[in-house]
């Protein structure tokens, strides 16, 4: 690997855009002092991952940004660009183009980042790439002046960084040192991994405990849904099968009831039709009437025939002549009878005006005691609801089944007897007060014939008075032949008219039997009939009693089926309850169901012995247990992985000591050839070294160490202390040679590390960098006419009165 090029961009006095390529293995970079060549170093060893500010000759991290000058502005970053040809049979890593780039900046506020292949990357990945293909970030990759003389100013133990980079054992140390930071962070977290596992291990145990019972109270709970849906279905379906039963029973009894209601509402219409029919004493006292008053016209007809017949035959023997006296005699005789017709005629106007005001009287009190009938009905039918009300009542203040039932039926009872006692004791009244008032209505009626008659009988005296009266007159006059004719006439209509009131007495006495026989037959049927209706009213009574018995039953029913429902909601829950309701199923056998709440009991108590336990205990179950057993697991992993890093930590630290004796070795016998070779004799030595010190607690700790001895010619030196200053240079310039060529890096980038030396030294230096120029790129930054004269390529670094670093590119090939 070669770099190819190197790009400045705002970095210390390049304040725009540099860039430098390196086509050949030794490139010189010259210029005055002052033109920023050494920024070019700088530029090397920042990009290269430098930490130090003191390495880059800063105070501060930023103050490798432009920072302006009289004729230009300062920027606000700075970034260096380092690209490199990748050998063919470089295959570390994940690259695989041929060009590599490295790229790093930095903000005016501090911030800064890498970049490898244009990606970003963290410092130790630089490192690691870098120590992979035997460049370190510092020490001898880019050498300054003084800097190899400082190494060997150095204590032994000082020294041994710079020994395991020279002998290419950093990347190592690297791999080491993240394989130890592995170790150590694997084992912190192990600890930590531990200490979670304690703190969680009891919490596991409890919460498994409880995750067991609630898998236990859960299939308990489980059983008791289940079997809380068969029971509960089961329940129901006997409640609803009762209510069924009872509902079914209430509409036999209501047919009953309405069928004993309807047989008492018809013996009522039938006693009141048949009570009716007493009406035919009305049609008696007509037909009685009729007779009386037919008997009185055929009294009064026989009498006016005798009279007339008498008169007649008078008033022939009398030669024709009317008998005045006679005359005078009947006429009086008919005022007088006029007299007493209408004397008894207002005694009966008075009877009937008595007899109308008690008939008056009478259908009131009919009608009082028929509405008092009819309210102790309805009374009757009211006090049952209130009864029903009051013993619901009663139902919501009292526990005890049996109590409720005998206050329920001993209170019916009292309202029942009390209520249908009044009524029969009404309805009796009813029909001796309806007898009274019927004997009233005839009575009424035979008095109304009664006038009738008189009014008749009235009228034909006073006509027969008038007739009298008439003739009388007429009598004073003379008899005609003309009277006698009217008296036969008289006669023989009086015998048509007596014929016809015989007939007539005769048919109403025939109707009068007929009648009083159906009146007896009657009779009987009434009381029959009221008998029946008695029979029927006791009937629907006991029907009644039933009826309200049923309907108790079914309220207590539906209660209990309430109570069973909201039980299964407590139990269930509403929506399971609603489908458990509307689910007939049916258990055949009622044992079964008592065993079945039998189970229901023992499930219950197996389930209040565990008690509560909270819903989310599964899930802090599970996610504890997840996180015992990733902690348990990562716990394994992570010892597996201790084991493994410290396995390769070993190893690590076998091929370190491995490579360090091998590559060191071949170190020393460089450093001593280019001792003997530099100083033209003598000779030169790397030794290891180990150093016992005690560290702060006081403790004896041993360290490794690298004793650096130097002999020039004719001297005998110990230490290379006691070194000239020109000696010093060239023990350093040695070492740097021995290292590059014993262990040879892709490039280095020497700043002014023969400025020391004299013409010839340089020369000597020359001779060997060109030698190792072979295996090895150099960029050598330099003042020294003969380092110059060995370069492939030559920049010339100036800087104008802005105070910006410009190149000239000068290419030395083909020139001697």
């Amino acid at each position: 690997m070669r770099i190819s090029s190197i790009q400045l961009d705002g970095f210390k006095s390049f304040r725009a855009e540099t860039t430098l390529t390196f086509p050949k293995s030794i490139t010189a970079i010259v210029g005055p002092n002052g033109s920023g060549k050494s920024n070019v170093a700088d530029a090397f060893r920042w990009v290269l991952g430098e930490q130090s500010l003191k390495a880059v000759r800063s105070e501060d991290q930023t103050d490798v940004i432009f920072g302006g000058s009289a004729k230009q502005h300062k920027l606000s970053r700075a970034a260096v660009t380092i690209r490199f040809l990748r050998d063919e049979n470089d295959n570390k890593g994940n690259i695989d183009s041929p060009e590599i780039e490295i790229r790093r900046k930095i903000y005016i506020n501090g911030e800064s980042s890498y970049e490898l292949q244009k990606r970003s990357a963290r410092l130790l990945d630089i490192q690691l790439f870098l120590a992979e293909r035997n460049v370190g970030e510092r020490n001898y990759a880019v050498i300054g002046q003084g800097q190899i003389d400082e190494v060997l100013r150095r204590s032994p133990a000082d020294r041994m960084d710079f020994f395991y980079e020279a002998t290419g054992v950093k990347k190592y140390q690297i791999k080491l040192h993240k394989a130890r930071l592995k170790l150590s962070s694997s084992r912190e977290r192990i600890s930590q991994t531990n200490a979670l596992l304690k703190e969680l291990g009891p919490r596991k145990s409890y919460l498994e405990k409880q995750a067991g019972e609630y898998a236990r109270r859960k299939n308990i709970m489980d059983d008791l849904s289940k079997k809380y849906r068969i029971y509960y279905r089961g329940l129901l379906f006997e409640f609803d099968a009762e209510l069924a039963r009872k509902h079914h029973d209430l509409q036999q009894l209501e047919k009953e009831f309405k069928k004993a209601e309807t047989s008492a509402l018809n013996l009522e219409s039938e006693i009141e039709r048949a009570t009716s029919d007493f009406s035919h004493g009305e049609k008696d006292a007509r037909i009685m009437s009729e007779i009386s008053r037919l008997s009185c016209e055929r009294d009064l007809a026989r009498e006016s025939l005798r009279e007339v017949q008498h008169s007649a035959r008078e008033r022939l023997l009398g030669e024709g002549k009317f008998d005045i006296a006679f005359l005078r005699r009947r006429a009086q005789e008919l005022e007088e009878l006029l007299t007493a017709i209408r004397k008894e005629s207002y005694e009966l106007e008075a009877s009937i005006t008595q007899i109308t005001a008690r008939f008056v009287a009478g259908e009131k009190e009919i009608s009082k005691i028929a509405q008092t009938i009819l309210g102790l009905k309805n009374h009757q039918t009211f006090s049952k609801l209130v009864v029903i009300e009051k013993l619901e009542e009663i139902v919501e203040f009292t526990d005890s089944a049996r109590v409720k039932k005998e206050l329920r039926e001993f209170i019916e009872q009292l309202r029942r007897d009390d209520i249908a006692s009044s009524i029969s004791e009404r309805e009796e009244l009813y029909r001796e007060q309806k007898a009274a008032h019927d004997e009233v209505r005839i009575e009424l009626k035979v008095l109304e014939e009664k006038r009738g008659m008189i009014t008749v009988g009235e009228r034909r005296s006073r006509s027969e008075y008038e007739d009298v009266k008439l003739k009388l007159q007429k009598s004073e006059f003379g008899v005609t032949e003309q009277l006698l004719k009217d008296v036969e006439l008289v006669i023989s209509e009086r015998k048509i008219e007596l014929a016809e009131i015989d007939a007539g007495i005769k048919k109403y006495e025939d109707e009068r039997r007929e009648l009083t026989r159906e009146m007896d037959s009657g009779r009987l049927k009434l009381v029959e009939l009221q008998k029946s209706y008695r029979g029927a009213e006791e009937q629907k009574s006991h029907v009644s009693d039933l009826l309200q018995a049923v309907k108790i039953d079914i309220v207590r029913i539906e209660t209990k089926r309430e109570e069973a429902v909201r039980e299964m909601v407590e139990k269930v829950g509403e929506a399971l309850a609603e489908t458990i309701s509307n689910t007939k199923d049916t258990i055949q056998n009622p044992n079964d169901l008592r065993a079945l709440k039998a189970d229901l009991r023992r499930l219950e108590h197996d389930a209040a012995l565990i008690g509560e336990v909270p819903e989310d205990v599964l899930a802090e179950y599970k996610e504890v247990k997840e996180r015992f057993d990733f902690l348990t697991a990562q716990s394994s992993d992570l010892d597996s992985a201790v084991a493994s890093l410290e396995k390769i930590s070993l190893e690590l630290e076998r091929e370190i000591k491995t490579q360090f004796a091998e590559k060191f070795h071949n170190l020393n016998l460089a450093f001593g050839a280019y001792i003997n070779e530099l100083f033209s004799g003598g000779n030169g030595e790397l030794s290891e070294i180990t150093i016992q010190k005690e560290n702060d607690e006081g403790n004896i700790v041993e360290r490794d160490g690298v004793e650096i001895t130097a002999h020039p010619p004719g001297k005998k030196i110990k230490h290379t202390g006691a070194l000239s200053g020109g000696e010093r240079s060239l023990v350093a310039v040695a070492l740097l040679c021995a290292i590059i060529s014993s262990n040879p890096p892709p490039f280095v980038i020497l700043d002014e590390i023969d400025a020391a030396l004299d013409e010839a030294n340089s020369k000597r230096l020359a001779d060997i960098i060109q030698k190792l120029s072979a295996r090895t790129q150099f960029i050598i930054i330099t003042h020294n006419r003969t380092t110059m004269e060995v370069a492939d390529s030559l920049y010339g670094v100036t800087m104008d009165d802005d105070g910006v670093s410009r190149l000239v590119s000068v290419s030395l090939e083909g020139y001697e």
